[in-house]
């Protein structure tokens, strides 16, 4: 006899087997004296076996459609697929969902109901025999069920009072409440299976592994969100129009110095933020430069001196940047302000004049500022950077190393939290708001380098921009600034950068499908992108997209409705930037 788990398709094989040698006796016994108990009793039976057949067959079904959705497959329910459940993917499943002992216990019950069901097999097996001395002796088998079962028409002869004492109606009520005592406890195991699971779920989206240092760096970010809207306010109000006829600001996004072993950064009374500034010239034919200026944005008494300074390197005589520190004050800008900031302007284009050049250069892989032309050894026009976007670079079959994917995914990471719905990103989050310096080559203008590790976003401040900017002094509320789309377009932006192409050009190939898509679409696509290339990431990596397209499902909402949300902030750190900063430790100068 099958044991086990794999009894369950010959348990719900012979059920139905029994319940026709039920009907069977039903009809036979319909001639006999007192058939109307007989008939009420078997009546019963049949009831009784019917209703456990249903049942099991429902909690087998809840068992193969729990352990599917808690593995992620798509598992088939149905008597066909009955027996796949200790085999293969699905048994996989199964066992990962119940775990060992409750998988055993599981096991035993089945054994259990298949006895059950044989006693009751049995005890027509030896009505249907007419020699007394065999009655009892032989223990059924499912090829005696089945003759049980096609034995149409009983004979009146065989079917006598014996019946009475064989199948006697206490009998019948305990073999019906044994089958359903046994499958009562399936249930019991399946709901408190279904409840934990629910609740490590909720675990999971809310209870951080170590809440400590997600809160940290979750502290940290939000102060750097703090700092990114006073810097915007700063350059919106307080830059004007003698200084850049364009006011182009680019911003650096980059990431806290933050290591693996250490998250406790909060307390911080002031951040550092990189940002690009670009002159044009009044020459049409002259292309525009860009000149690096470091940001510290400060908390403190509005009464603070702002200052501006450079210092000069021991190393070939290059400058750092000119730095401003802002302190932005709590009631509006006010005309002081607004001159220490020209000033600034005022300062780079005297410095510009003086040194001859003030153009920005590629130093050891970082951005510097050069005063001197004869110490850069570059001409003038060789020192202008242009801007490429990701979208460019996506098409564009340059090689994104390993390295720099796993780097880019981490400032895109963090800078989801640091300029979520803020002004600085007015765009969507895609992969044509995402920007980074491009250097032609001073060997062939038509060659150039680009620096994939130092992202940038761009912000214009024109006349109508910064009019109409500086009254936005709340959040936005469209629905692309709702975590549930960001996060999606976060998870679409990796799964890019991993494949180094647009969404767009595996959906039109793979799909048939032409760009623009509705974010509904865009996510399905995004997660059967996901599918088909995330056995060739690492793990870290993969967990990261998974994590993003998961806070993406509208079935995720619940809690992570908006940027208010502690547990929303707490689980992008520890699920998505803590991970992303691991796997970035694991490239130590190596692609």
């Amino acid at each position: 006899m099958v044991t086990g788990v794999e009894t369950a398709g010959l348990v719900l094989g012979s059920l139905p087997l029994v319940i026709e040698g039920l009907k069977a006796y039903q009809k036979g016994i319909k001639t006999i004296k007192r058939s109307i108990k007989y008939d009420s009793s078997l009546k019963k039976l049949i009831r009784g076996v019917t209703e456990q057949k249903i049942w099991l067959e429902d909690n087998l079904d809840k068992l193969l459609l729990a352990a599917g959705n808690a593995s992620g497959i798509n598992i088939s329910t149905g008597s066909d697929h009955w027996s796949e459940i200790s085999i293969g993917q699905s048994g996989k499943a199964v066992k990962d969902y119940l775990g060992e002992t409750k998988q055993a216990q599981f096991k035993d019950l089945m054994e259990d109901f298949e006895s059950t069901l044989l006693e009751i097999a049995n005890a027509l097996h030896t009505v249907q025999r007419s020699r007394k001395k065999e009655s009892g002796m032989i223990r059924p088998t499912r090829s005696d069920i089945q003759k049980l079962a096609l034995t149409a028409n009983v004979q009146g002869k065989l079917v006598t009072k014996r019946i009475w004492y064989l199948i006697e109606e206490a009998t019948i009520l305990s073999l019906t409440k044994d089958l359903h005592d046994l499958n009562s406890q399936m249930n019991r195991i399946l709901k408190n299976n279904r409840e934990l699971h629910e609740l490590k779920s909720i675990q999971a989206s809310k209870i951080i592994p170590d809440e400590r240092k997600a809160s940290a760096i979750a502290s940290l970010l939000r102060q750097i969100r703090t700092y990114t809207d006073r810097l915007f306010e700063a350059f919106c109000k307080a830059w004007v129009s003698s200084c850049h006829p364009s006011h182009n600001v680019a911003l650096f996004l980059d990431v806290p110095a933050f290591s693996s072993n250490s998250w406790s950064h909060s307390g911080i009374s002031s951040f550092n933020f990189r940002t690009l500034l670009n002159e044009w010239p009044q020459d049409v034919q002259v292309l525009p430069s860009w000149h690096e200026v470091g940001v510290t944005v400060v908390e403190g008494d509005s009464s603070q001196i702002i200052h501006s300074h450079s210092t000069t390197t021991s190393n070939n005589n290059i400058s750092a940047p000119p730095s401003i520190t802002i302190n932005p004050p709590t009631t509006p800008i006010t005309r002081k302000t607004v001159e220490q900031v020209k000033n600034l302007c005022i300062e780079l284009t005297q410095a510009k004049t003086a040194q001859k050049s003030l153009d920005l250069l590629l130093r050891c892989g970082h951005p510097v500022l050069c005063y001197d032309l004869n110490t850069c050894q570059k001409k003038p026009s060789s020192m202008v950077w242009d801007t490429i976007s990701l979208d460019e670079l996506l098409t564009s079959q340059k090689r994104i190393l390993p390295r720099q994917k796993v780097r880019l995914a981490l400032k895109l990471a963090a800078s989801l939290l640091q300029l979520k719905t803020s002004q600085w990103l007015c765009a969507t989050w895609s992969n044509r708001a995402i920007y980074f310096p491009k250097k032609p080559s001073s060997a062939n203008q038509q060659a150039y380098s680009i620096e994939i590790e130092q992202p940038l976003i761009l912000y214009t401040f024109d006349s109508a921009a910064a009019t109409a900017t500086a009254k936005v002094s709340q959040p936005t509320n469209s629905s692309e600034a709702k975590p549930r789309l960001m996060f999606l377009e976060l998870g679409i932006l990796l799964l890019e950068i991993f494949n180094e192409e647009p969404i767009g050009t595996f959906a039109q190939r793979e799909r048939g499908i032409t760009p623009p898509m509705h974010p509904m679409m865009r996510e399905g696509v995004a997660r059967d992108w996901f599918d088909e290339t995330s056995e060739q990431m690492t793990d870290q990596y993969a967990k990261v997209v998974e994590t993003c397209l998961s806070f993406a499902l509208e079935r995720a909402q619940t809690g992570l409705q908006t940027w208010d949300d502690d547990d929303l902030w707490k689980s992008v750190c520890a699920k998505i930037i803590g991970p992303l900063n691991q796997e970035c430790g694991t490239f130590r100068g190596g692609v």
